[in-house]
């Protein structure tokens, strides 16, 4: 059986298994690449909904308003998801912001120290040899 493992932000660790009968390495060796489609259903379309209908009684409309009632919590919490990350990205632009115009600060100072240091030193230079 072969095991594929990964780490995803809602799930804490995910293994997914699938048997080696299924991929006999026959079938595909030397005749080019394996694709393996998933359908990876998650939030509203990975829950089943017929035995909640089941376990809590629903039927019909209730059973829809349900369904929206779970949709519209689950757009909620994505707004608020996207809303937190927004607040994370602009305070690290604004960091970053900063940080780009203190180097630039930085670098005009010292272009100014060199050539400040290139003139005095050249002045010196032709003062020694009696240019000037």
């Amino acid at each position: 059986m072969s095991s594929f493992w990964g780490i995803m932000p809602s799930f804490p660790m995910l293994r997914i298994s699938i048997p080696s009968q299924l991929f006999p390495p026959s079938h595909y060796a030397g005749h080019g690449d394996l694709t393996v489609n998933i359908d990876w259903k998650t939030g509203i379309a990975a829950k089943d909904w017929e035995s909640v209908a089941r376990k809590e009684k629903l039927e019909g409309v209730e059973l829809e308003l349900a369904k929206l009632e779970e949709a519209v919590e689950a757009i909620h919490d994505n707004l608020l998801y996207l809303k937190d990350r927004e607040a994370e990205m602009r305070t690290l632009s604004e960091e970053t912001n900063a940080q780009v115009a203190w180097f630039s600060i930085m670098s005009l100072g010292i272009c100014i120290l060199v050539s400040t240091a290139q003139l005095l030193h050249l002045k010196r230079y032709f003062q020694k040899k009696k240019l000037i």
